[in-house]
This record gives structure tokens, C-alpha cells and sequence, in this order.
């Protein structure tokens, strides 16, 4: 992220920019070196809007498909038996405590299984259209920071 990786991360604005950058990545399907390589391009002498654009041009078309992304999610054991066992924990909790399963695993699993499910069932082009508004965001926040950072760099001091 230009000299902020070289310079290390003190701002707690930069520190949440960064925490959002790998969270919109991991939620639109990015790959971690086309995503930085692609930012490179990022030219804040350009207009906000063009200078985003120019990105997405670039980053959209690499994303993961939304039945590519479904698959990535893994259960570490098959609905019928988590069914199960979530039916077993409402009617007695303490079942779950005697076979080593604790209900925030359960749950986790559960919300695994709701994801891939709805990933299943996205269509691509909604998906894109998703991917878009939430990289959009994150850009213009990243060009605003960029635009500070040739700001401090080119000020007489």
C-alpha cells in the first residue's frame, strides 16, 4: 500500500484501512498479488472517479466466482449431523459439554453452511454487482489516503 507498508502502520486510520482492505478482499474473492499489484495503478493525480475505475477495470474481472467461493468453505461435518446435534443442544445443553462440542462451534458451523448455501445460489452478475459498491468504497478511502500521503510528501517542511 505504497509507503505506508514500507514506513509500518502507526495510524489508527491507516491500521482500520488496511483491516478493511483484507476484509473486502476476503468477502469479494480477491487474490492477495493480483489485489496489490493492481492498487499500484491507482494514480491520485488522475480524478477520484477515474482513478477508481481504472482499478476496478483491473481488479473486477479476477475476483472469485461466487460458486468458486461456496467451495472454499469448508464443514467439518455434514448438515444432517449438525441438525442434529443443534436440535440435541436446544433440548439439552449439557449433552453437548459431555461430547466435547461446544455451541459457538456449532453455530460457526451452522453459519458456514448458510454461507456456501447462498454463495451456491448467487447469480455471478449479482455477485459482481455486490463486489463493486463494496470495492468502490474501500477505494475511495484508499484515494483519499494516497492524495494525504502525496500531500505530506510534496509540503515543504
Amino acid at each position: 500500500l505504497g509507503d505506508l507498508a514500507a514506513a509500518g502502520i502507526t495510524d489508527a486510520e491507516d491500521k482500520l484501512l488496511v483491516d478493511d482492505l483484507l476484509a473486502t478482499m476476503h468477502s469479494t474473492g480477491a487474490d492477495f498479488t493480483i489485489t496489490f499489484r493492481t492498487l499500484m495503478v491507482l494514480d491520485v493525480a488522475e480524478a477520484e472517479t477515474e482513478a477508481c475505475e481504472r482499478v476496478l477495470a483491473r481488479l473486477l474481472p479476477t475476483l472469485a466466482a461466487p460458486q468458486d467461493m461456496a467451495q472454499a468453505i469448508k464443514s467439518n461435518m455434514p448438515v444432517e449431523q449438525l441438525q442434529m446435534m443443534l436440535m440435541l443442544a436446544h433440548e439439552n445443553p449439557a449433552v453437548l459439554q459431555q461430547i466435547g462440542v461446544s455451541m459457538e462451534t456449532l453455530l460457526s458451523e451452522m453459519r458456514a453452511v448458510k454461507r456456501r448455501k447462498a454463495l451456491m445460489e448467487q447469480p455471478a452478475a449479482e455477485k459482481s454487482d455486490k463486489d463493486r459498491v463494496i470495492w468502490i468504497a474501500w477505494l475511495k478511502r484508499y484515494y483519499l489516503r494516497r492524495q494525504k500521503e502525496a500531500r505530506e510528501t510534496t509540503s515543504p517542511e
